[in-house]
């Protein structure tokens, strides 16, 4: 179990294209298959779930600045986001919504259900339950309900424990749940619409291109030149945009000297091959030594040239250095691998002799 109730609340705000302001806030609460989540989802239906809820009623039918309010939970196994959210009716003021939304979750946390409210949502609860066992398959027949709580916990009958879960439930029990997980840190997010904008009459003349102002100064970091004691020239160029080292070993010459007593596609069959096993590691050993780095490494060429290249974390850079060395000195071309690879390229050119980009490079 993975629950991570906030600290603090956050607000997010965002703009898309829907007719409405949608206002929502959530809480994270147990997983599905906890009681304390069955608790919550009846919190949740006191407070939004029809005519007879306290947010409709105070949202829809008595303020009238919504015109939708609801309360759910996700079915998620290892914790779960609580939400209640309402659509703005338009010409309204979102952040009444808000207050209201804010206001009956505080008078629900201090007062709990009423006994009325409580009997309501059971009769309705296992009214919901009854109708959805006529049927079979669907969302709510037999043979999913069985897949349902077997898949997110572990039994087919745990059914059975959330509604003795929630058929003894009572108001002091729903009243401290919710103050348990609502009392937390929540995300409050605001949905509004794009404005509507119109192409102006005037300001701008539109018979002709505007006129090209200079382009901007394309700034590059500066080079960094040296040669090692064996030869290798080193050009460093340093950015510091984010902790990464992008390193690219460069070699003169590619597939063009494959021409020289070597058979078309050797160049590239051995540079793809330099990754699939060393004299200490196989094709997957040095795959998950890569994952465990969180580096990237790879090995090609063109025309002219073949490279190996290596992105890097500054933090792991040094034992990346070692795999990628290890890569470029001790490659071991194993034959298993090669006649993977073999037939991997070979599907490939037959996809490029099918493709008229490919035949016509």
């Amino acid at each position: 179990a993975w629950i991570n109730p906030l600290r603090s609340d956050k607000r997010v705000s965002i703009q898309d294209r829907g007719p409405q302001t949608l206002v929502q806030r959530a809480w994270n609460i147990p997983g599905y298959c906890e009681s304390d989540n069955a608790l919550m989802q009846i919190a949740g239906n006191i407070l939004a779930d029809g005519k007879n809820s306290r947010l409709y009623q105070r949202l829809v039918y008595k303020d009238q600045t919504a015109t939708s309010v609801r309360a759910f939970t996700f079915p998620f196994e290892i914790g779960t986001p609580f939400v209640i959210d309402a659509f703005v009716r338009p010409g309204a003021d979102a952040a009444a919504v808000e207050a209201a939304i804010n206001q009956e979750v505080e008078r629900f946390l201090k007062e709990g259900p009423s006994a009325d409210e409580l009997k309501r949502l059971k009769t309705k609860y296992f009214a919901s339950w009854i109708r959805g066992l006529e049927g079979i398959d669907g969302f709510t027949g037999k043979s999913s309900i069985l897949a349902h709580y077997q898949v997110y916990c572990g039994s087919a009958d745990h059914y059975k424990t959330e509604i003795a879960t929630v058929k003894k439930a009572g108001a002091r029990e729903v009243r401290a749940t919710a103050q348990n997980w609502l009392s937390h840190g929540s995300v409050t997010l605001t949905v509004e619409p794009f404005a509507e904008f119109t192409t102006a009459t005037s300001g701008a003349d539109r018979s002709k291109l505007p006129e090209l102002g200079p382009p901007p100064a394309l700034k590059l970091p500066a080079l960094q030149r040296t040669t090692l004691s064996n030869g290798l020239k080193v050009v460093l160029a340093e950015s510091h945009a984010a902790p990464l080292v992008q390193m690219n070993l460069m070699l003169d010459a590619g597939f063009a000297a494959d021409s020289v007593g070597a058979k078309p596609g050797t160049a590239s069959l051995t540079l793809g091959m330099m990754d699939e096993g060393t004299k200490t590691r196989d094709a997957l050993a040095i795959s998950a030594r890569k994952e465990d780095l969180g580096a990237e490494m790879g090995a090609g060429s063109d025309l002219d040239s073949s490279y190996l290249t290596l992105n890097a974390l500054k933090l792991n850079l040094a034992p990346s250095l070692e795999l990628f060395g290890d890569v470029l000195m001790n490659p071991s071309f194993p034959p298993k691998e090669l006649e993977r690879l073999r037939k991997r390229v070979l599907a490939g050119i037959a996809q490029e002799k099918a493709d008229a980009g490919g035949i016509a490079s």
